[in-house]
């Protein structure tokens, strides 16, 4: 995701990709690179980006500013789906459910997330830090979010803008020969 966001950031520039010096490193040792002047620049997840405003590093520019995201969730067969409807959407609705319950008063239900990230994390989020970093993604608490700011060709984070933006990349590199097409999307809730 870094090296297509910086595809994105050259083309805007004006720049050729393959101008670019690319150095790839683990993003937490790209962190500690740019910090001690080695890289100019480095990719950095939710994490990685809290450590480095942690340390008055600066955000240069986010995906959320190119209008991409990184987009997550349960994928399942369409025939799966047909079979087990009522599960899916049983888990579906939980989901939603847990995300409005978290983001409804951070203050008094983050408890559980901040333990398991002080335990599995690299980084250990205060609450602040937590809430902050909170802002740098995207929660879509329904369906209805996520047909129109996902699935919707006119959504921020549309899958068929999205797949314009991959595929004009991996061809640009010299990955892919030929465009992939944007696969069929059961919409939930229709």
């Amino acid at each position: 995701m870094g090296q297509m966001l910086l595809y994105m950031l050259a083309q805007k520039a004006g720049l050729k990709f393959s101008d670019l010096s690319i150095t790839y490193t683990t993003m937490n040792d790209g962190i500690l690179a740019a910090e001690n002047g080695s890289l100019d620049i480095a990719a950095a997840g939710v994490t990685q980006r809290t450590e480095a405003l942690k340390r008055h590093g600066r955000v240069v520019f986010s995906a959320d500013a190119l209008e991409v995201g990184d987009i997550v969730g349960l994928i399942c067969k369409e025939s799966v789906y047909t079979r087990r409807k009522k599960d899916i959407d049983t888990l579906t609705k939980m989901h939603f459910d847990c995300e409005k319950y978290v983001l409804s008063d951070l203050d008094h239900h983050s408890d559980a997330m901040l333990a398991y990230l002080k335990a599995n994390a690299s980084t250990k989020y205060t609450l602040p830090e937590f809430k902050q970093a909170l802002t740098y993604q995207y929660f879509p608490l329904s369906i209805k979010d996520i047909n129109d700011e996902i699935l919707s060709p006119k959504g921020k984070y549309s899958i068929d803008k999205q797949t314009t933006i991959v595929n004009q990349y991996l061809l640009d590199i010299g990955i892919a020969k030929f465009p992939r097409l944007v696969p069929k999307i059961v919409r939930l809730g229709e």
